[in-house]
């Protein structure tokens, strides 16, 4: 499924509280929003993207079209923090990797998973559910606090 698909309306707000950087939560609800979301996240990232899930095995992160941008963002330092990996996954992703600076650790922390961009952007996940979040791509306070809880998980985290 690719970004084409997404619906328009839906694309067009993502799209303008982006480039307008307005701090304003918008609400996804399906997997096609959930991948344009980190699609936009990731393309909008300068120096770090740290990610907070179960695994690298569901559609967001297997995507092909993600890695492939993955790929392309050299200069930036991914951070993955994993709940519940699975290691057929974790090696598949990491096979796919051409970026040299990603960190990927296994730790629980009892939030909600999260991925943050550069300290300023972020997608909140309701519960433990991949598709149903909030994004928001200009509020600093709630991305530095979930950074803040993101790094201390990172710390004690074990290396995969």
């Amino acid at each position: 499924m690719g970004i084409i698909e997404v619906e328009k309306a839906y694309k067009e707000l993502i799209d303008f509280v982006s480039e307008k950087n307005i701090d304003l939560e918008v609400l996804n609800s399906s997997l096609i929003h959930a991948k344009y979301v980190l699609m936009k996240l990731l393309g909008m990232t300068h120096t770090d993207l740290n990610i907070y899930y179960d695994d690298l095995g569901n559609e967001l992160f297997s995507d092909s079209e993600f890695v492939e941008s993955l790929n392309s963002k050299k200069l930036i330092k991914i951070n993955i923090l994993l709940d519940k990996p699975k290691m057929e996954n974790v090696k598949k992703f990491k096979s796919s990797l051409k970026n040299k600076n990603v960190v990927i650790k296994e730790n629980s922390i009892s939030t909600p998973y999260f991925i943050v961009s550069d300290s300023q952007r972020y997608r909140l996940s309701f519960e433990h559910d991949h598709t149903r979040a909030k994004v928001n791509f200009n509020n600093k306070s709630i991305a530095e606090t979930l950074i803040r809880i993101f790094k201390e998980g990172l710390k004690v985290g074990k290396m995969i």
